[in-house]
């Protein structure tokens, strides 16, 4: 006779909850670009998710956790973009070259931002 579970069965180990912010996933062609500090190319990156404090990218090459960088993100349509400055929080390296970093802006997205982003 199968189970049926009407809840998610608890884990033993409950971890804190560390981001203050709801991360909104974004639709995979979501595009912007990052752009270290002292270079003067952008690199061009995929958006995972993004909330109001942070942003998840895929890009092309690895970034080492606590670097600063400007990143671009457009909206869904591309017709706006916002600048944000923000700091590289974990880096995660592919065997492929790409790697996915976690950014921590330096100040939060507003309402009115979000909405625009998403």
């Amino acid at each position: 006779m199968s189970q049926i579970l009407t809840e998610p069965e608890k884990s033993p180990v409950q971890l804190p909850e560390r981001r203050r912010h709801y991360r909104h996933v974004c639709a995979l062609d979501r595009r912007g670009f990052i752009c270290l500090a002292g270079e003067r190319y952008p690199w061009p990156v995929r958006i995972h998710n993004l909330s109001r404090g942070g942003v998840s990218l895929r890009l092309g090459c690895y970034i080492y956790p606590e670097t600063t960088a400007r990143v671009f993100i457009h909206n869904a349509t591309e017709d706006a973009t916002v600048e944000l400055e923000a700091r590289i929080v974990w880096a995660m390296g592919f065997p492929n070259q790409e790697c996915v970093v976690g950014c921590a802006f330096t100040r939060e997205l507003t309402d009115a931002e979000l909405a625009e982003l998403l």
